[in-house]
């Protein structure tokens, strides 16, 4: 999964920040990471804050172009707009926006497949 949803959060200071988890939004977390999005997921497990922070500039950065929002923001703009979250509330966005609708983790075989499990 490379992360799915959009999220529209109030921030410590009530104004409202935008999220938009998905493929654009995994794109731009492999160009600022220079990594494939799986490796800035393991980098997350290990509670990497820089991993974090690149995972939702591309949350960020992808509301903003699919919502046509024409300020363009770096990975210092994303860290001070996080910082403007409780970081609960921050890993809860995390959490929801990497679950995925396979509920055994299989896919199946081959196409049309009933998968068990």
């Amino acid at each position: 999964m490379i992360g799915s949803g959009v999220y529209i959060e109030k921030d410590n200071e009530g104004n409202e920040v935008g999220f938009h988890f998905g493929t654009l939004a995994s794109m731009y977390t492999e160009e600022v990471s220079g990594k494939p999005i799986y490796a800035v997921f393991k980098d997350i497990e290990k509670m990497s804050i820089t991993a974090l922070v690149q995972y939702f500039y591309g949350g960020l950065t992808a509301y903003n172009f699919l919502n046509g929002v024409a300020k363009k923001i770096s990975l210092s703009d994303a860290a001070v707009t996080l910082d403007k979250f409780e970081v609960g509330k921050l890993f809860e966005i995390y959490s929801q926006s990497i679950k995925s609708p396979i509920k055994n983790g299989k896919a199946p075989v081959t196409t049309g497949q009933q998968v068990e499990g």
